[in-house]
């Protein structure tokens, strides 16, 4: 089983609607860190009146709810894999979250044609940003954890590699952080298929390697989620020099968005969108 470094990586982001549909705004705005900041703040507050602990939280994990039509944040659910290992579902977890996540009605409903309709949402979540919890995380250490060794090999406010400890090199990109996100929505703009989740960024990063890189495309398995993008190479000097090419390229394409455009525009409809 693969298994990434720990990053506190706090994602937001919605699962594909359709192309027609205007996502929900938290606080009348669709500035993702509005609505994360509100929910770490809730969490805090429930974890500390209720009595939990950090024995009753999962470490890391994704979850995904619906905003309704009426704003509320309902129908959690939190899937058993995370980055390609395996969740144990705590129903405290749950619990703690269910309650945070009702005491947040600041969404405007999203909508559709001008009818207001359910949302599914994606969220990339850890508890680190509670004192108590990180500390606790920090002694927590597996047997795996303790056998394999990991290193980090690059780092950058989007994009970072480092070695797992089970043999592989990883180049994960957080396409939700300031820079990227703005050149997404500007995607979307031009291609209404290009929503930029972390699957539409495989999309779109395919087609670019196959162009101009398919030494790297070959050497890669990829693994999107909603927020992120992750590329797995298997551990080798050769692999670690075709990553930091790999993040190179991330990097120029981003800090240099006019060519993203034009490849949008002159071959958008060649592209596997998601």
């Amino acid at each position: 089983m693969k298994k990434i470094l720990l990053l506190f990586l706090s994602c937001f982001s919605c699962t594909i609607a359709e192309a027609q549909t205007t996502p929900p705004l938290f606080q009348g705005s669709d500035d993702v860190q509005l609505f994360r900041q509100a929910l770490m703040e809730r969490v805090t507050e429930v974890y500390y009146s209720d009595g939990y602990t950090p024995d009753d939280l999962i470490h890391y994990f994704w979850m995904n709810f619906t905003i309704d039509t009426l704003g509320r944040c309902i129908d959690l659910e939190i899937p058993d894999t995370c980055r390609r290992q395996t969740i144990i579902v705590k129903e405290r977890t749950l619990e703690l979250l269910r309650t945070a996540l009702a005491g947040i009605d600041s969404f405007q409903p999203a909508t559709e044609k001008g009818e207001k309709v359910p949302y599914r949402q994606t969220m990339e979540y850890d508890f680190a940003y509670i004192p108590e919890v990180s500390a606790n995380y920090k002694t927590i250490k597996t047997k795996d954890m303790e056998e394999q060794e990991r290193r980090m090999i690059w780092t950058h406010e989007y994009v970072q590699i480092y070695t797992n400890g089970y043999g592989n090199i990883v180049l994960l990109f957080e396409d939700e952080k300031e820079k990227p996100l703005a050149v997404g929505r500007k995607m979307n703009e031009i291609n209404e298929e290009a929503y930029m989740n972390g699957y539409n960024w495989d999309a779109f990063l395919n087609y670019y390697l196959a162009e101009n890189a398919p030494d790297i495309l070959e050497s890669i398995d990829s693994d999107p989620e909603a927020g992120t993008y992750a590329a797995y190479f298997e551990e080798s000097e050769e692999n670690e020099e075709k990553a930091k090419r790999f993040a190179n390229i991330i990097i120029s394409l981003i800090e240099n968005e006019e060519e993203i455009y034009k490849i949008l525009r002159e071959k958008g409809d060649e592209i596997e969108w998601d």
